[in-house]
């Protein structure tokens, strides 16, 4: 029975004359000699953004005040609509600035289309610095903030950011 158990498990403590243990000492390779491949990318590729929204005319646009107060007014409006042009109702809109948050939601402002919303500003046009952010439904950031200026021009008083779906 010894020998059995020395034969199959011959690190047993009942063998007398156990095989020499040969450790392999692992080091490391110079970074020197390790060839690290280059990644390729396709000249074409475009990274994705990180939100699944974007602007559609690539920046905000300005545009005179249409809802017959003229000049005496100031607004940040827009749209929100999906890949295929549909008007997207329901999303919020947050503009902020030093001391202002307000939240307004697509498709209460006609004006601007379908998925339309409008937040007005004030009575005259004047400068001032603001972030637009869409959000979805239920409180999710759908797309980057975007900083926009306002003009103290009756020609330029409304600030246009339409979003659309981009994937």
């Amino acid at each position: 029975v010894m020998y059995s158990i020395i034969w199959q498990e011959p690190q047993s403590y009942l063998n007398p004359f156990p095989p020499e243990v040969r450790y392999v000492f692992v080091t490391a390779t110079p970074a020197a000699a390790v060839a690290q491949p280059t990644p390729t990318f396709p000249a074409a590729a475009t990274p994705l953004p990180l939100f699944p929204f974007i602007l559609r005319d690539g920046a905000a646009l300005y545009i005179a005040n249409s809802n017959g107060q003229g000049c005496a007014w100031s607004s940040i409006a827009g749209s929100i609509t999906d890949a295929a042009g549909s008007a997207l109702n329901g999303y919020r809109v947050r503009v902020t600035a030093a001391s202002f948050d307000e939240t307004v939601f697509s498709g209460a402002a006609l004006t601007f289309g379908p998925g339309g919303y409008e937040l007005p500003l004030g009575s005259a046009p004047q400068p001032g610095d603001y972030v637009v952010q869409l959000f979805s439904p239920q409180g999710a950031p759908l797309s980057d903030a975007v900083a926009v200026s306002t003009r103290a021009d009756c020609a330029a008083n409304v600030v246009l950011v339409n979003f659309v779906e981009s994937r």
